[in-house]
């Protein structure tokens, strides 16, 4: 279940890969993540769409995100580490790295990952069982030489 909560608001592990027609990106988005990334980040984001515009326990959230690969990349992994505020402290509940290659298969894609252009969608459940309140986190892909490719802050508070 944690992972799937990691999963969830990390919206670019790069899980599922499907065009996906886009209408409009949330603004809103802003309130619940932003783009720590480096300028010179092998990864960029051109949009991002996630419905319901606020992630809410019990339904599923689906998140599509137009990444561009600035150049090829071979492997990798991501580093997630996400921590939730017990009185106003910050403790980490899920923390792990995952292989880079393994996410993508899952979204049909192979390593080596081309320099291009993808659509990637990413549908989970957040579990009931995901405790309300306040998390903090995030996650940071690199390639297989250890460089940045991007990376995610999360500040989301579940009802």
């Amino acid at each position: 279940m944690k992972i799937e909560l990691a999963l969830c608001i990390l919206v670019v592990t790069l899980a599922c890969l499907q065009a996906a027609p886009m209408s409009r990106p949330h603004d809103r988005l802003q309130k619940f993540w932003s783009n720590c990334s480096k300028p010179n980040d092998t990864l960029r984001f051109n949009s991002l769409w996630v419905t319901p515009d606020l992630p809410v326990r019990g339904k599923s959230v689906n998140i599509t995100a137009n990444l561009t690969f600035m150049e090829d990349v071979s492997g990798g992994e991501v580093k997630i580490n996400i921590k939730y505020d017990i009185l106003h402290v910050p403790v980490s509940v899920f923390k792990d790295t995952l292989d880079l290659c393994e996410l993508v298969k899952d979204a049909r894609v192979n390593c080596p990952i081309k320099a291009g252009t993808y659509v990637f969608t990413l549908i989970r459940l957040l579990p009931n069982e995901t405790k309300a309140g306040h998390f903090t986190g995030g996650g940071v892909a690199t390639d297989q030489n250890g460089k940045e490719l991007l990376c995610i802050d999360i500040d989301l508070t579940l009802p």
